[in-house]
């Protein structure tokens, strides 16, 4: 009320009142009722405990002024121009208030200035004798309009103030998302790159082992082959030696034929030396002599001949067992390098199979990691969603009790209905 007098005195007047002649006369409820509005328009300031009581303070200040110039006018006409002007006032401002944005203060503190200068002309122009009290009372109720206009525009500043700090958790959770998920892309990635680590690492160890199977396997195909030739070689020269034993068998049987024909010149000439001799003897003892000798060398070469074949079927016998040893320790020693090759081929087939088994559990290694990865990262944002549900509820029901209970402090000191 001070503030307003101030603003009354220094804008309109040049005078210095002294306190003494102030009056603050008390108004009927009935005539306080007949200057309010018909129609009371819900204000913003009124839904935060701080700017209600603020403004009632302030209403209470307009009301005093109001309630103090009331018993000013005591004509009927003066009385009809003071309750209309009020009335227009009353209005006007809560269009003001209601038209109120957002950085538009000042705007608004125009219009007040704009209404209240129009209703001083227009008032003034219809009776020249109130002027100077409505000039005093446009004076103080225009600060105390402005303040009104203040207060209800603290709520568009709050209201911007809590936009703002919504706009800052959002842009914080939406920065921390995006972290998270950063994050999680560099958790997949290095789990990505490991895997590549190992998976060329079993390839590297896969093709190793081929390679030493193969070596290996090589190693072993020359050592059956250098076995072989050795065991041919070996084959040759039994072969050779059979064959030298053949010759010589041959060579004396050979040598027994020509001691047998060598004895049977022996028998020969020992014959006809018989004979020679005997010649004097009789027809049938040359005869008898002759068949005797005839039947000597018949054997001699019967048992020659049966000796020689018996040496060459012994020979030959020989000859063919040694040949089908010879043929049987091939045959065996080649049997047996190809087992060795077989069983090498089998064993570098289980390393290959072995090296493409370990690759492919390194893919399965790989496709489990990224798999646990996304689990993670959708586990991460179940409950990322989760908390911000219950930051949110729990905002919900911090706003819901604030809002019960400011209800409940408003009836106990009475509400914007029981202003109205």
């Amino acid at each position: 009320l001070y503030k307003a007098m101030c603003n009354c005195l220094d804008n309109f007047t040049n005078l210095e009142i002294a306190p003494m002649n102030c009056r603050m006369p008390t108004l009927d409820e009935q005539d306080a009722e007949s200057i309010a509005p018909t129609v009371m328009l819900k204000l913003h300031s009124m839904d935060i405990k701080d700017l209600r009581k603020a403004y009632r303070e302030n209403d209470k200040q307009i009301e005093k002024v109001l309630k103090k110039y009331a018993s000013r006018y005591t004509t009927k006409a003066n009385q009809a121009i003071y309750k209309l002007m009020v009335l227009a006032l009353r209005a006007e401002l809560q269009n003001i208030l209601t038209a109120l944005k957002y950085e538009k203060l000042d705007t608004a503190v125009e219009s007040v200035k704009s209404m209240t200068e129009k209703y001083l002309a227009i008032a003034g122009e219809g009776n020249q004798t109130i002027v100077s009290t409505l000039t005093k009372f446009i004076g103080e109720l225009e600060y105390l309009f402005i303040n009104a206009v203040k207060i209800e525009y603290n709520y568009y500043v709050k209201k911007e103030q809590a936009r703002q700090e919504q706009l800052a958790i959002r842009e914080q959770m939406r920065q921390e998302a995006e972290a998270q998920v950063n994050e999680a892309k560099e958790m997949a990635e290095a789990a990505r790159l490991k895997a590549n680590v190992q998976i060329t690492e079993a390839k590297q160890l896969a093709e190793a082992q081929i390679a030493e199977a193969k070596a290996n396997a090589e190693n072993e195909i020359v050592r059956a082959n250098r076995q072989m030739e050795e065991s041919r070689a070996a084959a040759e020269a039994e072969i050779e030696k059979a064959n030298r034993q053949i010759e010589e068998h041959r060579a004396a049987a050979d040598s027994e034929i020509a001691e047998a024909n060598r004895q049977m010149e022996e028998h020969r000439a020992a014959a006809e030396a018989e004979i020679a001799r005997v010649k004097e003897t009789s027809a049938d003892e040359i005869s008898r002599v002759k068949k005797t000798s005839a039947a000597k060398i018949a054997k001699a070469k019967e048992m020659a001949a049966a000796e020689i074949e018996e040496t060459r079927k012994q020979t030959q016998l020989e000859i063919e067992e040694a040949r089908s040893q010879a043929r049987m320790e091939i045959e065996e020693m080649r049997r047996q390098a190809q087992l060795e090759i077989e069983e090498m081929r089998r064993q570098a087939e289980q390393m290959v199979n072995e090296a493409k088994q370990a690759e492919e559990e390194a893919l399965r290694r790989e496709q489990d990691a990224l798999k646990n990865m996304e689990k993670e990262i959708k586990a991460r944002k179940k409950a990322e969603a989760r908390a911000d549900e219950k930051r949110l509820s729990n905002r919900l029901m911090d706003a819901w009790f604030g809002r019960r209970a400011e209800k409940d402090q408003d009836k106990e000191d009475g509400g914007p209905d029981d202003l109205q």
